[in-house]
């Protein structure tokens, strides 16, 4: 939604006439909602799930993991990025995403997040919110519906840092109510 909902703002407004939307979708059978606490404040951690190409934009999330060296980041993908070398990450390379292996990945993290600047396909969010993660995501990752998620901004690893200190830091209500209302998102609208 959120390339064209913005494309009048882009070098490739003149096409808006020709371009066709059609989102992407979660067969949540596949992803069931597994979420069912979160881990004490203090003591929460983030979870990626993708690659290392440039659209990714990790090198913003290696900033903020290093302003950040007191929380976890379990990154599940293609591992070939500094990223992967900072002392509080966890790099588990490529899975398939198995029920047991969801399981696995929603008992380590607490936030999803995607640094993205461009992807036009957000699947991991749309899976991430299937099974139960609170998202933080650039809107350039695709969604920035805040029924779903909380934003981050491409520019400033200060600002991001502060969203997700904020949102690691609430209450396991608030996060479960951020769970469940993306969950929902996920079933009527993808």
């Amino acid at each position: 939604p959120f390339w064209t909902d913005t494309i009048a703002r882009t070098p490739f407004a003149h096409w808006a006439s020709k371009i066709f939307r059609l989102d992407m979708a979660v067969d949540i059978s596949h992803f069931p909602f597994l979420r069912s606490g979160f881990h004490p404040v203090g003591q929460r951690n983030l979870v990626y799930v993708g690659s290392g190409m440039p659209q990714k934009n990790l090198n913003l999330l290696l900033a903020m993991m290093d302003a950040m060296p007191d929380v976890k980041l379990f990154w599940y993908g293609a591992n070939d990025h500094p990223l992967s070398r900072l002392p509080n990450v966890v790099a588990r390379g490529w899975t398939t995403l198995t029920v047991d292996m969801l399981r696995e990945i929603v008992s380590n993290g607490d936030v999803f997040v995607n640094t993205s600047f461009s992807d036009a396909s957000p699947t991991a969010l749309l899976e991430a919110a299937s099974i139960g993660f609170p998202i933080v995501c650039t809107p350039e990752s695709g969604i920035y519906d805040d029924r779903m998620v909380r934003s981050l901004k491409l520019d400033d690893v200060a600002f991001n840092v502060s969203v997700v200190r904020e949102l690691l830091g609430f209450s396991d209500d608030f996060l479960m109510g951020m769970a469940v209302r993306a969950r929902k998102v996920v079933e009527q609208t993808h």
